[in-house]
């Protein structure tokens, strides 16, 4: 693993201007004892030797190479930093040395970001990199504020000193009539996006964010979409409620009105966003969503526009997208015509391969609730599970092809030895709740599929019945 990461960030490394401070030789990192670039903004180094840091943080900056340190205290104050290679290099302990040279820690954090996209900042360079920002945050204006929030989400730096101080300048922004709103809107989007934010900060910071974006009417649709997306993780958490949710998808509903001649991927994936917050917003409202104002100009613009458009584009909709679609028309009870099942029946019988064994059932249990039958997509069905090899591995999976196979009426001796040998392989997953499912289907089927099990499977599930004590049968 060590010599492919090397292998990659080495050649990204040398052809940067902007990254001075060493470079990879194999499997290792080496430190230069200066760089001929002076315009470097995130070399981590002391303006004196080149490669020298604060001595308190001696132990950070190794870590950031990866590198096993040994660190030596001499009496004049110089410190030798010996690495596993056995290179010495001298160190200034200075404790008030600004380390970046030619820059400062907010430019090298936002220089480093699309350097490391993807990629996993030590933790010792990100708690280095982070004081030196909380350090700096005088020199945080309107020009850099974006992109060190940026930087800060892409590099894993969030922490709550700095959210907390990202919170206080957005707030500072806020009041300044010069900035401009959308910015603004797209920085409270980019902190509220921090995983788990609401852990790392007390709920009422989040809830001064959370204003920021309530008080931007002007922002634009993908913003929106964006805004949808978060608003749907927040929803659970109860810092956002189902009306803030519903007055989003309005707002997105009302600005498209009519069917697009020709759609993009960008274009799916929005749809697949407001189909996603369309069912949190129809689970938070519960029964007679259908009657809710937010709930009717959902199921209005899902009949007039998405569904004509999944009609008219279904080739570019990926496997996913589709199968979502399919599934929210069966929960939502859709007003749905054949020929657009039929069209997307013919698209899971042409790209199967793109469908995973879970989009596989979720699309096959959605057509089994819209009521329809697609012979050809049934047998694709039957062909592709029996041939991928390892195709389940869930005990949820399996209960869902049996109701399948009962819903849709699937008489295939193939397919029920398919469906034993799952049983066999998984039977030491299945617990109480399993056996509760398979004994409601056993009575809903009247002992049918029971009975067409092969008799080791019905070894499993006499078990299975001994150790629960629940009658399957």
């Amino acid at each position: 693993m060590r010599q492919r990461v090397s292998k990659v960030a080495g050649p990204l490394v040398r052809r940067c201007a902007d990254l001075g401070y060493g470079n990879f030789t194999g499997t290792e990192f080496c430190l230069t004892a200066g760089n001929s670039n002076e315009q470097a903004t995130n070399c981590l180094t002391n303006p004196y030797n080149g490669n020298s840091i604060g001595g308190k943080d001696l132990g950070d900056r190794a870590n950031t190479l990866g590198r096993k340190s040994r660190v030596k205290l001499t009496q004049n104050g110089v410190t030798h930093l010996t690495a596993m290679r056995g290179s010495a290099y001298r160190v200034s302990v200075e404790p008030n040395v600004n380390p970046f040279r030619g820059g400062t820690a907010i430019s090298s954090a936002i220089a480093l970001a699309p350097l490391f996209r993807g990629k996993v900042l030590p933790y010792k360079a990100k708690a280095y990199l982070g004081r030196w920002i909380l350090a700096e945050h005088a020199t945080i204006n309107a020009d850099n504020f974006n992109p060190l929030v940026g930087a800060i989400v892409a590099l894993g730096l969030a922490n709550r000193d700095l959210i907390q101080l990202c919170i206080t300048k957005l707030e500072e922004m806020r009041l300044t009539a010069s900035y401009d709103k959308r910015q603004l809107h797209d920085a409270a989007l980019l902190i509220l996006n921090v995983p788990e934010i609401q852990v790392l900060v007390h709920p009422t910071e989040v809830g001064r964010c959370l204003s920021v974006l309530r008080s931007s009417a002007d922002a634009t649709v993908d913003a929106n979409l964006r805004v949808a997306a978060l608003y749907i993780k927040m929803l659970p958490t109860g810092l956002v409620q189902k009306e803030e949710l519903g007055s989003v998808i309005s707002i997105i509903v009302s600005t498209h009105r009519t069917v697009r001649k020709q759609m993009t991927l960008v274009d799916c994936a929005s749809a697949n966003v407001l189909i996603n917050a369309a069912w949190a917003y129809i689970n938070a409202i519960g029964d007679g969503w259908y009657n809710d104002v937010h709930g009717k100009q959902i199921r209005e613009y899902m009949e007039r526009i998405v569904i004509p458009e999944t009609e008219l584009h279904v080739n570019v909709f990926t496997a996913t997208q589709i199968t979502e679609l399919i599934s929210f028309m069966a929960y939502a009870g859709l007003n749905t015509h054949t020929h657009v099942l039929e069209v997307c029946s013919e698209r899971f019988v042409r790209d199967v391969a793109q469908f995973s064994v879970s989009n596989i059932l979720a699309f096959h249990t959605a057509l089994m609730r819209l009521g329809y039958r697609h012979d050809r997509a049934i047998m694709t069905l039957i062909v592709t599970l029996t041939r991928r090899e390892q195709s389940i591995d869930s005990v949820d999976h399996v209960i869902c092809l049996l109701e399948i196979m009962y819903g849709v009426g699937i008489n295939s001796e193939c397919m029920y030895q398919f469906v034993s040998e799952q049983l066999m392989q998984l039977g030491h997953k299945v617990g109480r709740r399993h056996c509760e499912k398979l004994a409601q289907l056993f009575a809903r089927s009247g002992n049918k599929l029971y009975s067409l099990l092969n008799p080791s499977a019905l070894q499993v599930l006499d078990r299975l019945r001994a150790k629960y004590v629940i009658k399957l049968r």
